[in-house]
């Protein structure tokens, strides 16, 4: 390896240039002794780890790399996990990975990322691995990570509930969590008979300031995880809240879903210090805007299976929401999204809008700098014949919001409205269509 004949500050920019082009970066850091630090620090600022083995190899390259002096670890901040399950057949590797996890030579993560992990498997390998200690122990001596701030679990699987809340003990700085997609194994034991600790003990309380909690089936246990986070260790000076869109499973109705998820939902919405909201129909009636004066943007979501008496109402949430305000709010953007069924619902039955222009002229006067957008979504199934005409919701809204507009109120619709071929049913292509409110006058 050879010598720079570049000073440092003109070698370093061109690096620094370079930082998101790893073939690049690899080149340079084979380059010479004083181009490899800093490019060494970008390549390995983010890292991707896909299955078990791949898990195992990579920690064992670094502990080499420690040995020898370079120590990548300390250069990574994001850290990706994908596709972790470990079955009882290869007990051996989940030993292995704790061994070398437990050396810690990743001090600086800040960002970690467990998509597609089994934490079923998970628990069971740990109660094997040390049947006289909790899980808990041995699957945070995997996730050595002590200035973790955002995590996110993305499709992750598990039997154990109690898990996930616990899992977010581990790390004492945590103020990001997401968790997309988390499903539940038929087979979840009762609550007493989950092999985890039922009190943890932390030394300071965990403070999380944003949470998102998107497109989980909302049983009782995915309930039973947001009710843990509005708990001790847990506290809450939320900014950030998204519950836009849970699954409800075909066997439960919103009725029941709501009763088992209503106290967790009020519990985190009581938080004056919301300034981001994303939230389903669901639980618009316990949105009170007046408890919330930081709040500067909120987005609804209207997602119903049909049939649902709800779809004649969809405009009655709106109403109800904004019919609240009482005094001067600080909410600066409105986004309301609809999905597939109310948005052809609406095309086909324009009446559904009645009474949208007052509830909107009076959100404009309690917030004039408020913008309001509208997003629908549509799916047009055509043959190989010319396709039909594009479904129209732009002049709908024109003649429903014209005293709020007139009045000053800013006013934008997006419709995105994708084709599928028939009979093949293959998608062709999206058309999206971005309309001014506002412009005529």
């Amino acid at each position: 390896m050879q010598t720079s004949h570049f000073p440092p500050e003109i070698y370093e920019q061109w690096i620094t240039r370079l930082r998101h082009d790893r073939a690049a970066l690899k080149v340079c850091a084979l380059a010479c002794r004083e181009w490899a630090p800093l490019s060494q620090r970008y390549l390995f600022e983010h890292v991707k780890v896909q299955g078990a083995p791949r898990w195992l190899r990579f920690l064992r390259t670094l502990e080499t790399s420690a040995s020898m002096g370079t120590d990548i670890g300390r250069y990574i901040h994001n850290f990706e996990l994908v596709d972790i399950g470990i079955g009882y057949v290869v007990q051996k590797l989940f030993e292995d990975i704790a061994l070398y996890a437990g050396h810690r030579h990743m001090p600086n993560v800040q960002q970690l990322s467990l998509r597609d992990w089994n934490w079923a498997s998970m628990v069971d390998r740990a109660q094997d691995y040390d049947p006289i200690s909790v899980p808990r122990r041995i699957l945070k001596g995997l996730l050595p990570f002590e200035k973790l701030r955002g995590l996110e679990l993305i499709d992750n699987f598990t039997r154990h509930p109690q898990i996930i809340p616990q899992l977010l003990t581990f790390f004492p700085f945590l103020s990001t969590v997401r968790i997309v997609g988390l499903r539940l194994s038929p087979d979840t034991p009762q609550m007493e008979l989950m092999p985890l600790e039922t009190d943890i003990q932390v030394t300071l309380p965990i403070n999380i300031q944003e949470l998102y909690f998107d497109r989980n089936s909302v049983q009782f246990p995915a309930t039973y995880i947001l009710d843990s986070i509005t708990r001790p260790p847990f506290q809450l000076s939320l900014r950030t809240l998204d519950v836009g869109r849970p699954e409800i499973p075909e066997s439960m109705g919103p009725d029941r879903m709501l009763r088992l998820a209503e106290s967790a939902i009020l519990a985190l919405l009581g938080r004056a210090t919301l300034r981001h909201l994303r939230i389903t129909y669901l639980f618009l009636h316990l949105v009170d805007l007046s408890r919330l004066p930081q709040l500067q943007s909120i987005t609804l979501h209207w997602d119903i299976p049909p049939p649902s008496p709800r779809n004649e109402l969809v405009f009655d949430d709106i109403r109800q929401l904004f019919s609240s305000i009482t005094g001067d709010l600080a909410l600066q953007d409105v986004e309301l999204r609809f999905s597939l069924v109310q948005s052809h619902l609406i095309v086909r039955g324009p009446l559904l809008l009645a009474g949208l222009d007052a509830a909107l002229l009076r959100l404009h006067i309690s917030c004039p700098a408020v913008t309001v957008h509208f997003h629908f979504s549509f799916y047009e199934f055509v043959s190989p014949r010319p396709r039909n005409s594009l479904p129209s919701i732009a002049p709908l809204l024109r003649d429903a919001t014209r005293h709020a507009v007139a009045a000053g109120l800013h006013a934008t619709v997006t419709s995105v409205t994708t084709f599928w071929s028939m009979p093949s049913n293959v998608e062709q292509e999206t058309s999206t269509e971005e309309t001014d409110l506002s412009a005529r006058y």
